[in-house]
């Protein structure tokens, strides 16, 4: 196999471990024969395959890998066990770390934090101060921003969006376009889909479902078998449980 870079001699410390600037050997994708990237560790970090590279001031390490295609840039850091392959890119102030792993063409930029064993992949987009952690999985042009935080077991994905320091844990699911933001939460297998709407302190648990462009806000709880839908508007501390079900044009205050 062919070396497509080599370690130079520029180094820095990171954690105790020695990282090495690399510099290319060829010609491949945007990168010239010549030019400076970024730091790894050893060459286990960086594949010779492909168009992989890793620019600027980034930083691989520790048993990550970055191949196929993936590019990570800016002062991002990948590092643990962590996993960067096909199209994904991975920049900014980002970190991933752990076992987790990014793929597809996901994008990874900002200050977010992927970690534990979190999946991101299928043109997922987790930006600004977003966390991932645990085992989440992010997929489907789905996004988590806005230091919102997604963990335990749940799913975020076909075009779902996770904002505003809005939090989806344990076996959670949001999808289909739903968007959770402004400090709500969804838990306990709750599930959130067709546009959807869950804000302002709201908060879906206990397998609630939310669905066909409802909004929840202004500190509702929706929980047990319930069931709102249909455009529904519930809202102002109103709580909504058991086996009810919510619909069409109805509006639930307090």
């Amino acid at each position: 196999m062919e070396k497509k870079y080599e370690l130079t001699d520029e180094t820095i410390n990171v954690d105790g471990k020695t990282l090495h600037r690399i510099r290319a050997l060829k010609d491949f994708g945007n990168v010239k024969a010549g030019d400076l990237g970024g730091y790894i560790e050893k060459e286990d970090n960086l594949s010779h395959e492909g168009d992989c590279w890793v620019d600027g001031d980034a930083k691989v390490h520790e048993s990550a890998t970055i191949f196929d295609n993936a590019k990570i840039f800016d002062g991002a850091c990948i590092s643990g066990n962590a996993m960067v392959c096909d199209d994904a890119e991975v920049y900014g102030r980002a970190v991933v770390y752990g076992n987790a792993k990014v793929y597809d063409n996901s994008r990874i930029d900002g200050s977010a934090q992927v970690y534990d064993d979190a999946h991101i992949y299928d043109h997922a987009k987790i930006y600004d101060d977003a966390h991932v952690y645990d085992r989440a999985v992010i997929y489907v042009n789905a996004q988590v921003c806005g230091d919102a935080k997604v963990y335990g077991e749940a799913r975020i994905y076909h075009d779902a969006v996770i904002s505003e320091h809005a939090r989806v844990y344990d076996n959670a699911e949001v999808f289909d376009n739903a968007t959770i933001s402004h400090f709500a939460s969804a838990c306990d297998n709750a599930r959130i889909f067709g546009k959807a709407k869950v804000c302002s302190f709201a908060k879906i648990y206990d397998g609630a479902h939310v669905s066909e462009k409802a909004k929840i806000g202004g500190h509702a709880e929706i929980s047990g078998n319930a069931r709102v839908f249909g455009g529904a508007l519930v809202c102002e501390n109103a709580k909504v449980t058991g086996n009810t079900k919510v619909s069409g044009n109805d509006t639930v205050l307090r």
